[in-house]
C-alpha cells in the first residue's frame, strides 16, 4: 500500500485541505502550527476558519485549528484589498465544496412504458 504524503496538516479533513490549496494557490504558504502571540488581530471568517494579520512583517495569516498560513503584503492598500479577497476566497471555497463519495449510488434511466 502507498502511503501519500502532504505538506500540509495530517488533521484537516477533506472540506478543509480544500481550503488550505486554494490559500496556496493564491500565494500562501504553510507555516505550521500556531505558536505564541505574534498575530495581532484576527477575525472569525466562517466554520472555524480565522483571518488576521502580523504587521511585524506586514503579512495575512489563515488559521483553521493551529495551522498557519501567511502570504506577505506590498503596502497598506495591498494588505486591505488581499485580506478582503482571502475572506472571500475561504467562503467561496466551502461554499462551492462537494465531497467526492466514490460508492455513491447509480441511478437507473426509468424509460417510458
Amino acid at each position: 500500500m502507498l502511503i501519500k504524503s502532504s505538506p500540509l496538516p495530517c488533521w484537516l479533513n477533506a472540506q478543509n485541505t480544500a481550503v488550505a490549496v486554494a490559500l496556496i494557490k493564491f500565494g500562501f504558504v504553510y507555516e505550521g502550527e500556531l505558536e505564541g502571540d505574534d498575530i495581532d488581530a484576527t477575525e472569525a471568517v466562517t466554520q472555524g476558519w480565522l483571518v488576521g494579520c502580523r504587521c511585524c512583517d506586514n503579512s495575512i495569516v489563515a488559521i483553521f485549528d493551529g495551522a498557519v498560513f501567511s502570504s506577505l503584503c506590498n503596502g497598506e492598500s495591498d494588505s486591505e484589498l488581499r485580506y478582503n479577497q482571502v475572506k472571500k476566497l475561504i467562503r467561496a471555497t466551502l461554499r462551492s465544496y462537494k465531497p467526492f463519495n466514490p460508492y455513491q449510488q447509480l441511478q437507473l434511466l426509468k424509460t417510458g412504458s
